[in-house]
């Protein structure tokens, strides 16, 4: 095989492999992350980059990781170390579901 054939296969590949995957402009994709903004304050913040919208959560103290519950429309939050305090959040609602 030459190489510039190997590398359209490979492009083609790829491009196949990304649809359905978000590509579009109605995809129902949010990003979650923990923040801190230049006054000081601690949130979570939600955003759909489709919509252009972003939802801010106040916290009480800084976090560190969000991670995915598989299986449903929740997200956990977790706080910095030596923390033990999570959030559970629905991302469909940007509500607190479990403090």
């Amino acid at each position: 095989m030459h190489r510039r054939t190997f590398i359209k296969s490979s492009l083609a590949l790829a491009g196949v492999s990304l649809i359905g995957t978000g590509c579009s402009s109605t995809a129902n994709q949010v990003l979650i992350s923990a923040a801190r903004d230049s006054s000081g304050n601690d949130s979570i913040r939600l955003t759909d980059p489709y919509k252009g919208q972003c939802t801010v959560i106040p916290v009480s103290q800084r976090l560190h990781d969000v991670s995915l519950r598989p299986g449903s429309n929740e997200v956990v939050v977790f706080e910095r170390r030596p923390g033990y305090q999570l959030y559970v959040i629905n991302f469909q609602s940007a509500q607190i579901t479990r403090a």
